[in-house]
């Protein structure tokens, strides 16, 4: 009984990890593991138990009968907690497995759509280098205003000539700094669609670039 209720607590612990993405798969199972092996540890420490408790003023031809009694007895209780066992492990991990999908598809749902990278593509110029950029939505609903940062990193006398994007949109603004070392475009898109910039510099050199609708910062070499 024990057994059950101590496995049981440690699935408990185990789910709640799982779901909230603290654990992976691996350790997911490896707790299940420790659940069954403590019901069965539990359930054979308290067999033992009960017979050393029972052994006094009992005789030997007795006592080598309750011996086996009681093996087997414990045996058929540890089977079937195995057997309980796992197939509650089997049920848990699929049930834990479709909440934490359940979630993230949530939270996918309500999540603003983004930017990622699609290909970077850099040529020489008569002017320096120019960097095109292609960027996929993750979703299809319009972002409405996009702001694009591109930025030289580092200190050397390479300056930004110009960052625009290509394609149809709206009325926007782009500013490079007095200096060239930043630049910034914005501008309205009409829907859903691939969105294209293009970053001219005068030399070789690294740059970031950020947005509006990007998770991460890129950061890359000019050459």
């Amino acid at each position: 009984m024990w057994g059950l209720i101590i496995g049981a607590c440690i699935l408990v612990v185990a789910i709640g990890l799982r779901i909230d993405g603290k654990v992976d798969g691996v350790s997911f199972s490896a707790m299940l593991t420790l659940a069954l092996v403590s019901g069965i540890v539990i359930a054979y420490y308290g067999s033992t138990k009960k017979l050393k408790a029972g052994l006094d003023g009992i005789e030997l031809e007795t006592f080598r009968k309750d011996v086996n009694s009681v093996k087997e007895e414990a045996m058929k209780e540890l089977r079937k907690d195995v057997v309980e066992l796992k197939d509650t492990m089997a049920s848990v991990i699929e049930k834990a497995d479709k909440t934490r999908k359940d979630l993230l598809s949530v939270a996918e749902a309500v999540a603003p759509t983004y930017l990622s990278l699609e290909s970077k593509q850099v040529e020489r110029t008569e002017e320096g280098y120019k960097v095109t950029l292609r960027f996929n939505p993750s979703k299809n609903e319009p972002f409405g205003t996009i702001v694009f940062r591109a930025e030289i990193i580092g200190d050397s006398e390479v300056i930004i000539k110009q960052l625009t994007c290509e394609g149809m949109h709206f009325s926007g603004k782009e500013q490079v700094s007095t200096d060239g070392k930043t630049a910034i475009k914005q501008y309205a898109s009409p829907g859903v669609r691939q969105e294209k910039i293009i970053l001219t510099v005068s030399a070789p050199c690294k740059v970031r670039i950020s947005g509006s609708h990007m998770r991460e910062k890129l950061e890359f070499e000019v050459k």
